[in-house]
């Protein structure tokens, strides 16, 4: 029988009741009004994405698939598929939907919401980041094609929480239940192909009341209340990386804490849900209270040290926390662990590491804070062959053996302390320079015994040869140069102190004369240059040096050499020259070859030197005396202590005091 009209209009199936008069208003009611320019054809055209008649309000903390199911129930919809055909998303899924922008637009009008309340909802944002509840995250992080629940919560109000699609989180923030994915009577995992909210597929219910509530972890709470704290109100680390690196930073550090191979959370999740729960307890604690909590976390990966393998570096102390810090590519949460972590080693330098990011990023005014080796070479200007065994020596090594490329460590603060010192000495060179003298002028100045006190202590150690404090000695040449006096012409011609010298050069004397005679009032200079720098600024009248050399003359003939004084004494010339070294015999510089300079022996004080010493050779035969070779045993024998001798300090003779001796004597 052929289908007539009316035929086909009964197979038709009816539309629901509910819905005609809405379907009749939107495609055949004009507009109250006309705007300006539209003309009547164009303002009766119906809207391609009709208005749903039943509207439900969105909760703050919904899910975009969660309202669309709900949106579906009230309008009698057999799935909320059918929804998304309603405008124009057919071939979509709830999914893509969640993770589509463009989806809010259709949605919006077909709904009857706000634009903004379905863009707050939805997993994506305009710039193709994921969203939840207006923070990004990250994409392995939420969940849209996969539906979990708390039953307890849907017993409350059945509505889909988007906290629930969060990856990390394994039990309700709000009763401590796990969260489920699958029916408690089918079986089959859970989906958005629903009639309702509040029961599976299979009719069962998944509401229900509460038996026995769990507990809470805080990292459930924690993570419920930053989600719900809107962007520009957080604080401290989630306010420097936001809600999403607070996450990537949980997950990857309670991972690393475990020593867990670093998966997708909800992978993870999976395939052993306990050990998920675990990962997400151990990173809140890591993250708790930034950075002090960090730092905690550190002292635990440390103590695992031992077992883990290499010799040395972060890599031993930290486990794999360091290939995923570098790896990382997210700037704000690398930035904020390498602060924590440089902050974190700057106490504890005697962790070894050659990583130039971590130490670069060490505080530079921590005293604590240690710097390697090659680092300390290139900051001192010296070498490793040299820096090593000074550094060994006066105990500024901190850690590290240096044998199989274990960086050494010195504190940053021992290092410049000692660059410090090292910038004040000055070497031959540079005393040179300060002193405006050249090579043999210097040699004759120290012979003299005029310089200051040579440096010593770490910096001296390290530079290896003879060095003056440079304040030392640039007090020294602005003494000589105090000395200086503005005089009249009537002085004659002046010259200056390479000029002097070589006046007094035939009588085997140097600068050094000069200046001790300038330092003794003897020589006094009249002019200082303006072109000369340091001592060779100087001046001094001809007449005065002239007449100099003449006295020192004189003083010369009043004098023996050292040679002399020992026939004079009877005893070896070398064992005069070791009483002379020793102080023991005075001896002064006075004219004469430069091998004799400070060794010639006035006539007074080797008359003085007969008065106060005697050797043991001056009593040999006198009355209760050995004539023994060995007399000077035996007067050591009986209680005369010596001042110099063999057994003293490895002089040739031994030396007494003629007091101790006479002394002896008398006793018989």
């Amino acid at each position: 029988m052929p289908s007539t009209p009316s035929a086909s209009r009964r197979s038709t199936p009816p539309i629901p009741r509910r819905w005609t008069r809405s379907f009749t208003t939107l495609r055949r009611t004009k507009p109250a009004t006309r705007p300006a320019g539209v003309c009547a054809r164009a303002s009766m055209a119906p809207d391609p994405i009709p208005r749903l008649p039943l509207r439900v309000r969105a909760h703050a903390d919904e899910s975009l698939p969660g309202l669309i199911v709900r949106m579906a129930e009230e309008n009698l919809l057999a799935t909320p598929y059918r929804l998304l055909e309603a405008c124009g998303l057919g071939r979509a899924t709830m999914t893509s939907v969640a993770a589509d922008p463009a989806a809010i637009v259709p949605l919006a009008r077909l709904m009857g919401l706000p634009e903004e309340d379905l863009r707050r909802l939805s997993y994506a944002a305009a710039d193709g980041s994921v969203r939840l509840l207006g923070h990004p995250v990250p994409g392995d992080f939420v969940t849209a094609d996969r539906m979990r629940i708390c039953p307890l919560c849907l017993a409350e109000a059945p509505y889909h929480r988007a906290i629930w699609g969060l990856t990390v989180l394994t039990v309700c923030p709000a009763h401590g239940v796990p969260l489920a994915d699958r029916c408690p009577d089918c079986g089959l995992r859970l989906d958005w192909r629903r009639r309702t909210m509040a029961a599976c597929r299979c009719g069962a219910v998944l509401g229900r009341a509460a038996s026995a509530l769990g507990p809470v972890p805080d990292a459930a709470t924690a993570a419920c209340r930053l989600l719900h704290t809107p962007p520009d109100a957080l604080a401290g680390l989630a306010r420097d990386i936001g809600v999403g690196g607070v996450l990537r930073l949980l997950h990857a550090l309670g991972c690393i804490g475990l020593n867990v191979p670093l998966r997708r959370p909800l992978a993870l999740a999976d395939a052993d849900p306990e050990l998920a729960a675990r990962v997400v307890d151990e990173g809140w604690r890591a993250l708790a209270d930034w950075p002090a909590s960090f730092h905690g976390f550190l002292d635990r990966l440390r103590a695992d040290a031992p077992l883990r393998r290499g010799r040395y570096g972060l890599a031993k102390q930290f486990g794999r926390l360091p290939a995923w810090l570098n790896a990382l590519t997210e700037h704000a949460v690398a930035r904020a662990v390498r602060e924590a972590l440089a902050a974190y080693l700057s106490g504890i330098p005697e962790i070894p590491t050659r990583a130039r990011d971590v130490r670069t990023r060490r505080p530079a005014e921590a005293d604590a804070a240690c710097v390697t080796l090659s680092d300390a070479c290139q900051l001192l200007g010296t070498s490793h062959r040299r820096l090593r065994p000074v550094a060994a020596r006066h105990g500024l090594l901190v850690a590290g053996s240096g044998g199989q490329g274990e960086p050494l460590l010195l504190r940053r603060s021992s290092v410049r302390t000692l660059a410090g010192e090292f910038a004040g000495i000055a070497d031959r060179r540079r005393a040179r320079a300060i002193l405006g003298v050249g090579r043999r002028a210097f040699a004759d100045i120290e012979h003299a015994g005029l310089l200051p006190s040579p440096a010593a202590g770490i910096a001296a150690d390290l530079h290896g040869r003879a060095c003056w404090p440079v304040v030392a000695l640039q007090t020294f040449v602005a003494h000589v140069r105090s000395t200086a006096t503005r005089a009249a012409r009537a002085h004659g011609p002046v010259v200056p102190l390479a000029a002097a010298t070589r006046m007094i050069s035939g009588l085997g004397l140097g600068s050094g004369t000069i200046l001790a005679a300038v330092l003794d009032g003897r020589l006094r200079p009249v002019r200082l240059s303006t072109r000369g720098k340091g001592l060779a600024a100087l001046g001094f009248p001809v007449a005065a040096v002239e007449a100099l050399g003449v006295a020192l003359g004189a003083e010369a003939r009043a004098t023996l050499s050292l040679a002399a004084a020992a026939a004079e004494l009877a005893v070896k010339p070398e064992v005069v020259y070791q009483w002379a070294r020793r102080g023991i015999l005075p001896t002064v510089a006075v004219p004469g070859q430069r091998a004799e300079r400070g060794r010639r022996v006035r006539r007074a004080d080797l008359e003085a030197f007969r008065r106060n010493y005697a050797t043991a050779s001056e009593l040999r035969g006198r009355p209760g005396m050995s004539p023994s070779r060995k007399l000077a045993l035996e007067i050591i024998g009986r209680g005369v202590v010596p001042v110099t001798g063999p057994s003293v300090d490895g002089t040739r003779q031994y030396l007494f005091r003629r007091a101790d001796l006479e002394a002896l004597l008398r006793q018989g």
